[in-house]
């Protein structure tokens, strides 16, 4: 594979989220720039941090007002939570945009450039996989938050269409317009920000797993086709090691990440979760509704799910090495040979883990499962406390 085609491929896994960051003016800016370029884009981002801030103390302000109204609550934290956890995504890419700018460089690097047609088919494969998983969850979160902002335009003009603090009488048409175009751009403007981040998460994954598949191919071609000498199986056996080693360089970066705001996602996931499955249950206000609430709990299902999928995946591929390099011919090597194939099968015995700020609690299919499982216990919790 060309360098210049692997530089285009692995462009794909990232740019365009990284265009709405530099947006937002929480991406790094290149060393090349001016010092007044610099003062604009602090500027840009206090701007978007401060509209962030305006809408959660909104937010914050009707929920201690109505702190006793079980309904009420429920309405606010609908997307109440979903933008805290944009807040943790906002504060996180910025807090840390030095080690991402350093993760970007190293995915470039030509160490993670596939060395044949096998490995160049499977990488390309992982890279329409990221692009699929990025259209339909983009598509679907957009229809969900136009759902959210426009039903109430049609059902009932009287309201906003998300419970928070007005600070005017939103009966005048004045007051209404200017607090819906608030709704409007803010929720916009975050769940751009959720589909950013939560795209680009699942496929810097993704990539980690693109480049254990190429580990496993080389490992499984060890010694077959072409006759070595011992000499050069043992280079290659270095060469996978140190290549492997630079996979948990890449996976730890990539866990940086992920980390620290998909924490929070799946708190403020629950939280979301309980209070659709409740909402859907005692709603009885039109379809309208109905259909906004179910395709709003499909967007936070699969918000979960293809974080948890894509670490799921980086699991279950580096838990396949130990297996890739036992197909290789290692039966016709000589004994030092054999050993460090030995080592390295011991190596990979402990298949790789992306953890949550809990470093017991990791990233998979199983948290999925749990997380489901438990907003469905609270939610029927709470209804049974409530009834």
């Amino acid at each position: 594979m060309e360098r210049s085609l692997h530089q285009e491929a692995t462009e794909r896994f990232y740019k365009y989220q990284v265009r709405y960051f530099k947006f937002l003016a929480i991406w790094r800016l290149p060393d090349l720039v001016t010092p007044q370029e610099r003062r604009l884009y602090r500027i840009r981002f206090w701007v978007m941090l401060a509209g962030l801030c305006l809408l959660l103390t909104f937010f914050s302000i009707r929920f201690l007002g109505n702190i006793g109204a079980l309904h009420e609550i429920i309405k606010i934290f609908f997307i109440f939570a979903t933008e805290l956890s944009c807040l943790a995504k906002f504060l996180t890419v910025r807090v840390n945009n030095d080690k991402h700018a350093r993760l970007v460089r190293m995915m470039h690097e030509e160490a993670f450039q596939p060395a044949s047609k096998a490995e160049m088919e499977s990488f390309y494969l992982v890279e329409r996989t990221v692009r699929t998983i990025s259209v339909g969850y983009g598509a679907l979160s957009l229809v969900a938050v136009h759902f959210v902002l426009l039903t109430q335009m049609v059902v009932d003009r009287a309201e906003l269409p998300l419970s928070m603090y007005e600070p005017c009488d939103v009966s005048i048409p004045q007051c209404y317009l200017a607090m819906y175009l608030f709704q409007y751009v803010a929720v916009t403007l975050s769940c751009y920000i959720n589909i950013s981040y939560d795209s680009i998460s699942v496929a810097l994954l993704l990539y980690v797993q693109a480049q254990l598949k190429m580990l496993a191919t080389r490992l499984e071609k060890l010694g077959w086709g072409v006759p070595m000498s011992n000499r050069v199986i043992a280079q290659q056996l270095r060469s996978c090691a140190i290549y492997f080693e630079r996979i948990l360089e890449l996976k730890e970066l990539v866990e940086g990440f992920v980390k620290p705001a998909g924490s929070v996602q799946i708190f403020c996931s629950v939280l979301v979760l309980i209070c659709n499955f409740y909402d859907m249950s005692t709603k009885s206000d039109g379809t309208a509704n109905m259909i906004k609430t179910c395709i709003y709990q499909m967007v936070m299902l699969q918000q979960i799910f293809m974080i948890c999928y894509a670490a799921n995946e980086v699991t279950l591929e580096s838990a396949r090495l130990k297996h890739a390099i036992y197909k290789s011919n290692w039966q016709s090597w000589n004994q030092s040979n054999r050993k460090l194939c030995l080592l390295m099968m011991m190596r990979f015995d402990s298949p790789l883990h992306v953890r949550t700020i809990n470093p017991t609690y990791s990233f998979s299919l199983a948290a999925f499962t749990s997380i489901v499982n438990s907003s469905y216990s609270y939610f029927a919790l709470l209804k049974k406390v409530n009834s």
